[in-house]
């Protein structure tokens, strides 16, 4: 075992957000554009819409015994392929519906159907204790602070002061900023779950992560103790420590041995403790790849899905060709995505765009062109053929209700910057029938944004607003949009927001009714502009020279770039300059 100063000296962990997916290998983790293969897989889970055919899929009580157990070691690609799969099966089976929840919650993948889930699942009399916190959870996921907290004012006093309550009321605070007081609370409920070693690991964790050196080391070292135990508490804290950059050969070659020993450590937990002692040993990593490639060569494909997976992260992709053909690959519906995600990886782009040319391939041709579109903005710059592909895309998915590639194609035209087509997809995507509106309405209102249309911005905070009406980050945006505007001022309340936020919107409210006095005085009395997003800094700048300070307009505008600008921003900048 390596001694205790060397477990504590690590200098700093890998920190992951609480909604990051954190897949058996890191897919996505290397290359920019590359969660296609995950939104795919994520969003066929939710929407997907296939024929089931009983002689290629195992039962769904089966299926769905799988997918718990993938759940459990955090096994999320396999647990979505199962979940999948148990949906086209029975698609209206409450088991399944319990079981995207649980998956959902774990991952933060789309908390708006999460929460239609639970809906459905209470509706049918399936309520469970703890579906009130991840409820919360997934309320907090959607932005819906407010939402949050109601959930929890409606708890009796004597559950107020339970481990999961003060966890989530934590991560309300989190939200809300106040990350001092969150990180109390969070210690606190550790403390009222002494004995429970999963929390104990949860509470290291939060150590582990701290930026107080101190505080991190006590934490690791806590986190190398709960290493040594059997059960499930163990196996987390292993996964944990084996992220971590900075580990010392005699660490690496200790969780080596346990993860061997563990009960139930799969052959992702093995492969994930390789790429550990692959980092300190880069000349050994063609021949330890070779040989584990070798000795995998008779596996069953379950087992080579895995190797699969973690030879795409590691860009290892001619070690992939060796271990299972493209004569194989090409014919297999689970084989082909990991391949093409592989080749991306790699940076193999025009062998990608040859590999996806040719016909019969195992995908939908909306999914083929989403990664064609992919290959495409590596190869051609002008972004001509990708954008080609998207619209193939986003089209063919719509008429055909598959969702999936839908989903990807709006983000690969997100990350390509080609808001049109991300706006499109998105718009589609936030079908109140498709139960994930609100999530897909943010992103529709980030796409306007970077349009600068105000028009589309006001109809989608309008849509936001009317499905969280507790929400005052919604209510701020309708009321900035329609004063900006000038449209329904007689709604407008004005009080929602932030610090700074309801000065600057209720002095425009006066502007615009005529009222000069009173929006000269609310602009004297705000807190200043650091606050304020660049379109409300523009107004206030606009407001401030109407009004007859010229000269801190002028100060205020010059600073600011009209670039993300609407065009109704932009006239009040011009009044400043």
């Amino acid at each position: 075992m390596a001694d205790e100063t060397d477990k504590t000296s690590a200098p700093a962990v890998t920190r992951r957000e609480p909604t990051e997916m954190t897949l058996p290998g890191g897919f996505g983790s290397s290359v920019k554009f590359l969660g296609v293969l995950l939104v795919l897989l994520v969003a066929a889970l939710v929407f997907g819409k296939k024929a089931w055919d009983a002689r290629t899929h195992a039962s769904s009580a089966s299926l769905l015994k799988t997918a718990r157990e993938a759940i459990s070691r955090q096994d999320w690609t396999v647990a979505a392929e199962n979940i999948r799969q148990a949906r086209e099966a029975e698609p209206d089976d409450l088991t399944l519906l319990r079981v995207m929840v649980e998956y959902l919650d774990k991952t933060g993948l789309d908390p708006a159907f999460q929460l239609q889930a639970l809906r459905r699942l209470h509706e049918a009399g399936q309520r469970e204790p703890a579906d009130l916190w991840v409820a919360g959870r997934a309320s907090l996921r959607s932005g819906d602070v407010a939402g949050a907290r109601t959930l929890l004012e409606k708890l009796p006093a004597d559950l107020q002061a339970t481990p999961e309550a003060l966890e989530l009321k934590a991560a309300i605070l989190q939200q809300e900023g106040g990350d001092d007081q969150a990180l109390k609370l969070q210690h606190l409920a550790a403390e009222r779950t002494a004995d429970d070693p999963l929390a104990a690991v949860r509470a290291a964790v939060l150590d582990a992560e701290s930026v107080h050196s101190v505080q991190r080391a006590s934490g690791m070292e806590r986190l190398w103790t709960l290493a040594e135990r059997t059960d499930k508490a163990g196996l987390a804290a292993m996964r944990f420590l084996v992220a971590q950059p900075g580990l010392t050969p005699p660490q690496v070659q200790e969780l080596a041995h346990k993860v061997q020993a563990h009960r139930e450590a799969g052959l992702a937990d093995q492969l994930a403790v390789l790429s550990a002692q692959l980092r300190l040993e880069p000349a050994q990593r063609s021949s330890q790849i070779g040989d584990l490639v070798a000795r995998h060569q008779s596996s069953s494909l379950e087992v080579k899905l895995v190797l699969a997976r973690w030879l795409a992260a590691e860009r290892e992709h001619e070690m992939l060709e060796r271990l299972i053909p493209w004569e194989v690959v090409l014919k297999s519906e689970d084989l082909f995505p990991i391949a093409i995600q592989s080749l991306a990886e790699a940076g193999r782009w025009q062998q990608m765009s040859e590999v996806l040319r040719q016909h019969t391939l195992p995908m939908s041709e909306e999914g083929l062109a989403v990664w064609r579109a992919l290959a495409a903005s590596r190869l051609q710059p002008d972004m001509n053929e990708a954008q080609v592909q998207l619209k193939t895309a986003i089209k063919r998915a719509a008429a055909t209700g598959n969702y999936g590639p839908l989903r990807a194609a709006a983000q690969v035209a997100e990350d390509l910057e080609l808001w049109e087509l991300a706006l499109e997809g998105y718009q589609l995507l936030a079908q109140p029938k498709a139960g994930h509106e609100l999530e897909m309405l943010e992103k529709c209102w980030q796409a306007a944004t970077h349009l600068g249309d105000s028009t589309l911005l006001l109809d989608t905070a309008r849509r936001q607003s009317t499905l969280r009406p507790t929400s005052a980050l919604y209510a701020q945006r309708l009321d900035y949009l329609r004063l900006l505007r000038g449209e329904e001022i007689e709604s407008v309340s004005s009080t929602a927001g932030g610090p700074g936020a309801p000065a600057i919107l209720s002095a425009l409210k006066a502007y615009r009714l005529g009222d000069r006095r009173q929006a000269a005085e609310l602009l004297a009395a705000a807190q200043g502009t650091a606050v304020l997003e660049a379109g409300q800094r523009a107004v206030y700048a606009g407001l401030l020279a109407v009004l007859g300070d010229q000269a801190r307009a002028f100060q205020l505008a010059e600073k600011i770039s009209p670039r993300l600008l609407m065009a109704e921003e932009q006239a009040f900048l011009q009044k400043a300059l």
